[in-house]
């Protein structure tokens, strides 16, 4: 991946006049964490036939893209600023703050709240008192609030305001929201560094049912876990660990996206306006201990929102956030869900053969055919069906090499005299094979005797 590095081929990054250039200690980490991002889905891309996956995939490596770039001239940015700036011990501003917003906010009282819109600072056009909060009425019809106020404002104006990526509180308060749709997406390449998350434990019961099956592994290397589920056929088993994966980096999005809306000096919610689709809500004292909290010189709400710091996390990047780290568990639900897998097919061996027949895994299954059970009934979800079927039954629906290596003499005339099964006796044998329609004419011929055998007690 090749990256520009000239300043003029850069896409800017709004940054406002007024805002204090604010140093981020992580920028470096940021920049890998997308890198690492974008080569991830450059694989994808590669592998991918479906063209609609494509255009989506190709969609986001833009946006990563762009955020990289924007990332990097920050970074030049600020090693420039931190050069011109250093930090040094100096007295106490002396410029005049009487007219700040927090000295305004702290002498509102019961008199003159009503001055608050006053210090709003938004172009009018642009936003809308919310005055069914407020418990005091006035001539002019309208109510206001002595400790907060609420105000309507569209997504993209709020957006415009603070100074973040378009889209993004949405994108945030979907996180944040318990009955938001958004999920982490995990592709199948992920399944190569399952073993990252996983014990010594876990490690030894993956080695016990490779060995099983007669197959090496070393499960603390990239990709062999992946390899031998896959080998296994068990899909089912890898979209589960793909979805644990999926629901521990959801839970700790989630964790930041709250904490990213807590650090804000107001609270963001939805409205019912159609235009200004937000209500964000000012509790003067909480904007009197934040203008405090950064020194801010701000007038109005719209230069506090101007000057708002902690915005790192309010960002459609946020699942690559460095936060999220920090709220990302052991990932417990995959180690158990390996963990079962492992101890269900070693102290049942027999039921990986439906799975091992979808996959077509004719080597496995012509090498351990001893430990299979013809005569069960193996529950299975076939073609969004709930079934029941005995393995010759699975090889029939897939129709694929295990079943005409089922139709074989040879494999016909071991099953009936050599294949081991306490409840089934030769004649059982048979007549399952001809139950199944699978017979070789020459072995209906060789062994229709048993039949008589059977019903005439010979």
């Amino acid at each position: 991946m090749k990256y520009l590095k000239t300043f003029e081929n850069f896409t800017p990054i709004k940054i406002n006049s007024h805002k204090p250039f604010k140093i981020k200690p992580n920028l470096q980490k940021s920049i890998l964490v997308l890198q690492d991002g974008i080569k991830a889905l450059k694989r994808m891309l590669d592998n991918e036939k479906n063209y609609k996956r494509r255009s989506e995939i190709n969609k986001d490596i833009n946006t990563k893209v762009k955020k990289l770039k924007d990332l990097t001239y920050y970074k030049l940015r600020q090693a420039e600023h931190i050069k011109n700036n250093p930090i040094i011990e100096s007295i106490d501003n002396e410029e005049d703050t009487s007219e700040n917003l927090d000295i305004k906010l702290s002498t509102i009282d019961e008199d003159n709240y009503k001055k608050v819109l006053d210090y709003i600072g938004i172009d009018s056009n642009d936003y809308e008192i919310n005055t069914t909060w407020y418990n005091r009425d006035f001539p002019d019809g309208k109510m206001y609030n002595d400790s907060e106020i609420h105000i309507l404002i569209s997504n993209s104006d709020l957006e415009d305001i603070i100074g973040v990526q378009e889209g993004s509180i949405n994108y945030i308060q979907g996180w944040d929201s318990d009955f938001g749709n958004i999920e982490y997406y995990v592709d199948d390449d992920e399944l190569n560094y399952v073993h990252h998350y996983l014990n010594d434990e876990t490690f030894a019961k993956i080695i016990e049912l490779a060995k099983l099956f007669d197959y090496e592994i070393d499960p603390e290397e990239e990709n062999e876990i992946y390899e031998f589920f896959d080998y296994l056929g068990l899909k089912g088993l890898m979209e589960d660990i793909k979805s644990e994966i999926a629901m521990e980096n959801e839970r700790a999005i989630t964790k930041v996206a709250r904490e990213a809306l807590k650090k804000l000096p107001f609270d963001i919610g939805y409205s019912r306006d159609n235009k200004k689709d937000l209500e964000i809500t000012f509790n003067y004292q909480e904007v009197i201990n934040y203008i405090k909290k950064y020194n801010l010189k701000v007038k109005t709400f719209k230069e506090l929102l101007e000057n708002i710091y902690d915005t790192d996390d309010l960002s459609l990047e946020i699942e690559y956030s460095d936060s999220k780290h920090e709220y990302l568990g052991d990932f417990e639900d995959v180690k158990k869900a390996i963990n079962n897998a492992c101890d269900q097919y070693i102290d049942n061996p027999d039921e990986i053969f439906p799975k091992l027949i979808e996959v077509d895994n004719i080597e496995l299954i012509q090498s351990k055919k001893e430990l299979a059970n013809f005569f069960y009934n193996y529950k299975g979800y076939i073609a969004y069906e709930n079934v029941e079927w005995r393995l010759f039954q699975y090889a029939k629906h897939f129709k694929n090499k295990t079943l005409e290596w089922f139709k074989t003499y040879n494999f016909q005339k071991w099953f009936i005299e050599d294949y081991e099964n306490e409840l089934a006796k030769n004649a059982d044998k048979y007549k399952l094979l001809k139950l199944s329609e699978i017979i070789d004419p020459k072995i209906e011929t060789e062994y229709e005797y048993l039949i008589d055998v059977e019903k005439y007690n010979i």
